[in-house]
C-alpha cells in the first residue's frame, strides 16, 4: 500500500513543475551597484550584475530573492520614476516546451529634499526583516562557537 502511494506522490510532484533551468539576471542601470543578493540558490554577483541559478519550480509556488541596490547620489530631483536596474527572466516552459525570456525594468522616484518620501513595499520590507534576522542569528551562533560572544543578564 505505501509504495503505491510513493509513486502517486513521485508522479504527482513530476507533473506539478512547469519551468526548468530558470535563471534570474540583474543589471545595474545609471551608476547604481549591487551590493548583495540575498538568496541560497548558486550565484554570481558582480558589482553591475548578478546571476541566479534558480532551477526548476512548480505551479502556484513562488521565489524570493533580494538585491541590495546602491543608487548614486543625485544631481536634481527627478519628475518621474528613474531606471536603476533591469531584470531578465530566462527558463524552459514545460507545458509549450520552449524556452522563454522576460524582461522587466526597476524604477523608483528620486524626489528632492522636502518632498514626500516613497511608500516602502510591506512584502519586500517582510522579507528583509527575515533575512537580517537570520543573518543576526547566524553570526550570533558563529560568535558563539567561537567563544567571542560575551552576555549579561538583564534582571
Amino acid at each position: 500500500m505505501f509504495p503505491f502511494l510513493t509513486v502517486l506522490f513521485l508522479i504527482g510532484g513530476l507533473v506539478s513543475v512547469v519551468a526548468q533551468d530558470i535563471v534570474m539576471t540583474v543589471e545595474t542601470l545609471g551608476g547604481a551597484k549591487i551590493t548583495k543578493t540575498w538568496t541560497k540558490f548558486r550565484s554570481n554577483q558582480q558589482v553591475h550584475k548578478s546571476d541566479v541559478m534558480i532551477g526548476d519550480i512548480q505551479s502556484e509556488e513562488q521565489k524570493d530573492i533580494l538585491f541590495h541596490i546602491k543608487v548614486p547620489k543625485i544631481q536634481a530631483p527627478s519628475d518621474g520614476p528613474v531606471p536603476i536596474a533591469k531584470i531578465t527572466l530566462k527558463y524552459l516552459n514545460l507545458q509549450t516546451n520552449r524556452g522563454v525570456s522576460l524582461e522587466a525594468t526597476v524604477a523608483i522616484r528620486r524626489p528632492g529634499k522636502g518632498e514626500p518620501v516613497q511608500k516602502s513595499n510591506f512584502i519586500v520590507d517582510k522579507e528583509r526583516n527575515r533575512l537580517l534576522a537570520a543573518e543576526s542569528m547566524e553570526e550570533a551562533l558563529r560568535l558563539g562557537n567561537e567563544k567571542k560572544l560575551c552576555c549579561r543578564a538583564w534582571f
